[in-house]
């Protein structure tokens, strides 16, 4: 309950007029300090009168004072700052590395607070906080929701950040990564961005003109040309071809195939197979249809779909795998998928792209384009929605997704302005 004893601290949720140390001293909290979720003691520069005198310094937490032997502060310069141990139980007294005794005070945590955060922590279904959301206007809601919504396009710039770094500054290359992993829509996503990093644009840049070269490159570079990923009768004219093809650009190149392990198949749709879509990468590829620069000039949500559109090369139209051919016919991009590429790629390129040259109107952009597209339709946004909470564009339900995987599974309810709600209420 350690969290739970840095909120009460934090909220000021405790009796401050009889708080004294377990020595007797009178304390009076002049300032709580700046909470640290980094290394180091958990409030940062509070000011606090202890028997009389004045003391600035930091406040360090624990559910036991003996905590503060079994973590190692006393040995750590890092805790010499410490001029105060909030405990539940004082069951040792310490002292820091500099030898000086630490004052502590026993604080205990409401009642109603800890019972409402066990409930919160034990609940089963989801969301488990719902029955709070009467407590907070349209306005509130809107500005939650906002707040996470950046948050999550902060999480995905940091990963286009880290593309940028693996391809040496290459805004194109890292444009073709963050393409290619929303092109796994989830499922593939990794195996997808491990591929495209794996691609290089020296090697397939002078044979852009030959579509069918491309595909070898592609799919053999992604290891699905690899022997042990097709038997033998599925070993068509088509994949005789792009072996050959694979098995030239390889002597060529000195190219290494991806293990095809890496990529899932298991209850995937057949337009969702790895093979179909990167025969659409090949596609846009081939034709330049989706560069940095007219991403950039591309105003329009319309205009930016019509970049995406694309479909599958020949062979692919008709096929999933080599040698399973299908009744689906065309397999480009339908609305869904093109929603999720813009939301998935587009938006945060656009973002990260803005943030990295200092143009504000691009991050905004990025946004607009969030509010201009349907709220998605998956299983968090349709708990929401059974509680009451109905998002009105895909900037609520990434929002909403952005909650569920970075506070609702990490259990992170005391940061959460709908958790806090719940825990702080008396019932």
């Amino acid at each position: 309950m350690e969290l739970l004893l840095h909120y009460v601290w934090q909220q000021g949720l405790f009796d401050q007029t009889t708080l004294t140390t377990t020595r007797g001293e009178s304390v009076e909290v002049v300032r709580r300090g700046m909470y640290n979720r980094h290394a180091g003691a958990d409030f940062l520069g509070a000011h606090l009168r202890i028997g009389g005198q004045l003391w600035v310094g930091d406040v360090e937490m624990h559910e036991k004072a003996s905590d503060w032997v079994t973590h190692g502060h006393g040995s750590d310069t890092h805790y010499n700052s410490v001029v105060l141990h909030v405990v539940e139980c004082a069951d040792v007294a310490v002292c820091t590395q500099a030898g000086a005794i630490v004052p502590q005070v026993v604080v205990a945590i409401p009642s109603h607070i800890r019972r409402n955060y066990e409930a919160l922590l034990s609940m089963a279904s989801y969301p488990p906080c719902h029955m709070v959301l009467s407590q907070f206007d349209t306005l509130s809601r809107h500005h939650f929701l906002t707040t996470l919504a950046v948050e999550r396009m902060e999480e995905k710039t940091a990963r286009i950040g880290r593309y940028l770094s693996q391809t040496e500054g290459d805004w194109e290359r890292t444009l073709f990564v963050t393409l290619a992993r929303a092109f796994g829509f989830g499922v593939n996503g990794e195996a997808f961005e491990k591929w495209a990093l794996a691609i290089a644009p020296s090697n397939i840049g002078k044979h852009r003109d030959d579509p069918a070269l491309i595909e070898a490159y592609f799919l053999g570079t992604a290891g699905l040309l690899d022997e042990t990923a097709v038997s033998p009768n599925c070993r068509d004219e088509a994949y005789q071809r792009l072996a050959h093809d694979f098995r030239f650009l390889t002597a060529k190149f000195g190219l290494v195939p991806l293990d095809p392990s890496i990529w899932r198949f298991l209850r995937l749709r057949p337009q969702n197979f790895p093979h179909v879509r990167i025969s659409q990468l090949v596609q846009m590829y081939c034709k330049g249809q989706l560069t940095v620069a007219r991403l950039l000039s591309a105003n329009t949500l319309e205009a930016t779909q019509t970049l995406l559109s694309t479909a599958a090369t020949p062979y692919w139209q008709s096929h999933y795998r080599f040698g399973h051919p299908t009744q689906t016919t065309g397999k480009a991009l339908q609305r869904t998928s093109l929603d999720r590429l813009v939301i998935n790629a587009v938006v945060p390129f656009l973002f990260a792209y803005g943030r990295a040259h200092g143009k504000e109107e691009l991050c905004e952009r990025a946004m607009a384009l969030l509010e201009a597209l349907r709220p998605e339709n998956d299983h968090i946004v349709r708990s929401w929605r059974a509680v009451g909470l109905v998002p009105e564009n895909a900037a609520d339900t990434q929002a909403l997704n952005h909650l569920y995987t970075n506070y609702c599974t990490l259990r992170r309810c005391l940061a959460c302005r709908i958790g806090r709600r719940y825990i702080d209420i008396i019932h």
